[in-house]
């Protein structure tokens, strides 16, 4: 494929002129330099080779290829192919290898100015005299097309997109080249290389701009640069008629500027009002009526809420004033059955541990002298665990009780009901052994309740605090 931009072919009769005709004439391949072949046997000397590019103002490829000829009875070096391009038609060169949509270099034929983002200045430059494949108006590039602009003979702009009036409108692609960079030539990293890898080229980066309105134009930076491709910027600013940022990009959504101001949703996502120096105003409409409809409902949570707490403490309250009740009701009941001095042996004893409705029974085995202690052998306990005074509170032990101001009493039928349902006492492990009871001097079997000795001869009344001998057992 050839490119058909005319250019001036070379006069003289010389070796070097014949063959830059030749190589102009024949054209280029596709988004590649021009190819002067020698070959012929004739010496065609480098230096002399590279003093015509000077003079012609053409750029050369320094990896040219040699071969050597005959020359004077002399072998020497002589140039076979050498790679060059006319300045003049650098651009569309390098436009070439920038391009990868429809567009060919022979199709740069107006020149004007455009916009191009530079994202380290992090504004709109100025770009006049850029070749451009499109429409010229008022000197500006315009509609759709693609375009490049020569900063040097290194450096170059290359631009494609639909422009109005030098800018882009929607989304425009740029991208910076340096020629000079070994990596300039490769693919950009959004496009994949022909054995279908990524390249590591030059990188398109992608501009949006708005509408142009009241001399604003909402914009974005899509920085794409990177080698794995990058993530769009999520944030909008403005820039002006000139190129320049007004307000820096801290917006998620931008509309164009009415009335000077502009409808934005800032990074709290709320939608405001700004003016042109990027201050709020107010909040939007809509905006307002979110908030709205957010308080209305905040409001029926707390009213819920208030509600139910408020319905909470009636409840507690009422179930503290029949728990209340209840105990008095309880007190009342059991008040007659308090009366010690009717108590008899066998009878069943009750009292309510730790007010915590857990009811210990026991059965009245028999009194001390004056009455003022019985002892109770312990029927039910809802822990085995448990102490009074002391003693263990398991099934069978006997635990001595004063006869006033314990709340001991009479047990009820619905007493000794809940105790039996909720017994969950410890029965006494008894161990008897033939020893020497230290009281009665018995020789009879002793019952090992825990760490408690109790000789079966005198029944109870030769209690061992001592429990070495049955340690020892």
């Amino acid at each position: 494929m050839t490119n058909d931009v005319q250019v001036a072919l070379p006069s003289g009769n010389s070796l070097e002129a014949k063959l830059f005709r030749e190589a102009l004439t024949k054209g280029r391949e596709y988004r590649d330099y021009y190819v002067l072949i020698n070959d012929g046997n004739k010496a065609l000397m480098e230096d002399d080779v590279i003093k015509f590019c000077r003079e012609h103002n053409y750029l050369w490829n320094s990896k040219y290829v040699t071969k050597t000829v005959s020359r004077f009875g002399d072998v020497v070096n002589s140039v076979f192919k050498f790679f060059f391009i006319p300045k003049s038609l650098y651009s569309h060169y390098v436009f070439e290898w920038c391009d990868r949509s429809s567009f060919k270099g022979s199709q740069l034929k107006s020149k004007g100015i455009a916009y191009f983002y530079d994202p380290e200045a992090n504004q709109f430059i100025s770009l006049r005299n850029a070749l451009w494949t499109g429409d010229i108006v008022d000197g500006y590039v315009n509609g759709h097309g693609a375009g490049i602009c020569q900063k040097d003979d290194q450096f170059f702009y290359y631009f494609t997109g639909t422009f109005q009036r030098g800018f882009p409108i929607g989304k425009a692609t740029y991208r910076y080249v340096d020629t000079d960079d070994n990596i300039a030539w490769g693919y950009s990293p959004r496009e994949k290389t022909p054995s279908g890898r990524n390249g590591n080229g030059a990188p398109f980066r992608e501009v949006e701009v708005g509408k142009m309105s009241e001399g604003m134009a909402a914009f974005r930076y899509l920085d794409n640069g990177g080698v794995s491709g990058g993530s769009p910027s999520k944030n909008f600013g403005y820039i002006d008629q000139n190129g320049y940022v007004i307000i820096k990009p801290s917006y998620q959504e931008a509309s164009p500027f009415n009335g000077g101001r502009a409808a934005v949703k800032n990074d709290k996502g709320e939608e405001v009002y700004i003016d042109k120096a990027g201050q709020m105003i107010d909040y939007t409409q809509g905006q307002k009526n979110i908030f709205a409809r957010e308080k209305a409902r905040q409001d029926s949570i707390q009213a819920a809420e208030n509600r139910k707490k408020l319905l909470a403490e009636q409840k507690a309250a009422e179930e503290k004033r029949a728990a209340e009740e209840k105990r008095l009701a309880y007190l009342r009941k059991i008040q007659p059955l308090m009366d010690k001095n009717k108590w008899q042996r066998g009878d069943r004893i009750c009292l309510e541990f730790g007010r915590q409705g857990q009811y210990i029974t026991g059965t009245l085995e028999e009194w001390n002298g004056n009455k003022s202690k019985c002892r109770i052998k312990i029927v039910t306990s809802p822990n085995g665990n448990m102490k009074y005074n002391g003693d263990i509170l398991s099934k069978n032990n006997l635990i001595w009780i004063p006869t006033s101001g314990e709340g001991w009493h009479k047990a009820l039928p619905e007493e000794i009901e809940a105790a039996n349902q909720q017994d969950n006492s410890i029965p006494t492990q008894t161990i008897q052994r033939l020893a020497i009871c230290p009281r009665c001097n018995g020789k009879k079997y002793i019952e090992y309740r825990f760490t408690t000795e109790r000789c079966l001869r005198c029944d109870g009344t030769g209690f061992i605090t001592e429990n070495q001998e049955i340690k020892s057992y």
